[in-house]
């Protein structure tokens, strides 16, 4: 990311999705953080298609924090 602050902000934004789906991610643990400027996401998934569903999500809330950040809170 470009900023230690947007990449904070987008983490802070999907560890909500992440915990509001728990419950659907049955074969699957999702965990994300920030580190600096970088975005870290660790999944564990029990098997192919769980990871796939799992990266999908992710990246789908990653790509949508990242719009609407940039878009609407140019400060950071």
């Amino acid at each position: 990311m470009e900023s230690e602050s947007l990449a904070n902000k987008i983490v802070q934004s999907i560890e909500s999705d992440i915990l509001n789906t728990s419950e659907f991610f049955e074969r699957s643990h999702l965990v994300i953080k920030s580190n600096s400027n970088i975005i870290e996401l660790q999944i564990e998934a029990q098997d192919f298609v769980a990871a796939k569903a799992s990266i999908n999500s992710c990246l789908l809330w990653l790509e949508n924090s990242i719009k609407i950040l940039e878009k609407y809170n140019k400060q950071v």
